[in-house]
């Protein structure tokens, strides 16, 4: 937290920007900022569709060969 806090003090840091990746790594930065009275933003990750997923060369052949047919 020590060294936190003399990285915000020391680059006037103004916001922390952090991604939202569910561990507790970003845990000092973010108890640094408080302590500070530092505006932290939090970015989740992106949503990601689900997409077609095979088990085999054969099978992404086999959608390679109907992505062709529909246009794709």
């Amino acid at each position: 937290l020590a060294g936190e806090l003399a990285l915000l003090r020391e680059h006037h840091i103004q916001v922390v920007v952090a991604k939202n990746a569910g561990g507790s790594g970003a845990r000092a930065k973010l108890d640094a900022a408080r302590e500070v009275g530092l505006p932290v933003v939090m970015i989740d990750r992106p949503f990601i569709p689900p997409r077609p997923q095979v088990g085999s060369v054969a099978a992404v052949l086999d959608w390679l060969d109907h992505g062709v047919v529909r246009g794709v």
